[in-house]
């Protein structure tokens, strides 16, 4: 359960459901990849990180130690990200990318990312951010 936990905590179990998931039955998730591509896998995907957008949502609202104030756009891009790295991991039959590899940089990078969105706690420093402003 990653309800109520830390930042790094909730990183890291979401990180390892999202490849767990993908590799429990890795020879499907590698022949589903295809066909999804004839008939509209955009949609099917985009669907699927939609259901998943709600879970990881309420996971991250119950975070201990960082709020963040549009946690549902966030939740959604986690899972966009996390569903693109895992099929480029795993669709590749010749360059296969190791799974602790894979565990290792995904955590890095959900991390890094959740840690940048986050709102301070109410008394707590804002933390040092990258300049975030839209390109136009």
């Amino acid at each position: 359960m990653l309800n109520g936990r830390r930042l790094d905590e909730i990183a890291t179990g979401l990180v390892d459901a999202f490849i767990d998931a993908k590799w429990k039955r890795i020879d499907v998730s590698r022949a589903m990849h295809e066909p999804l591509v004839d008939v509209g896998g955009a949609k099917l995907v985009r669907a699927a990180a939609t259901k998943g957008a709600g879970f990881v949502a309420n996971v991250l609202a119950s975070c201990s130690d960082a709020e963040f104030p549009d946690v549902y756009s966030l939740a959604l891009f986690v899972v966009m990200a996390c569903s693109s790295l895992l099929q480029t991991a795993i669709a590749d039959h010749a360059s296969p990318v190791e799974r602790n590899m894979l565990r290792v940089h995904m955590r890095a990078l959900v991390f890094g990312y959740l840690r940048e969105m986050r709102q301070p706690k109410p008394g707590e420093m804002q933390p040092p951010r990258l300049r975030r402003r839209a390109i136009v």
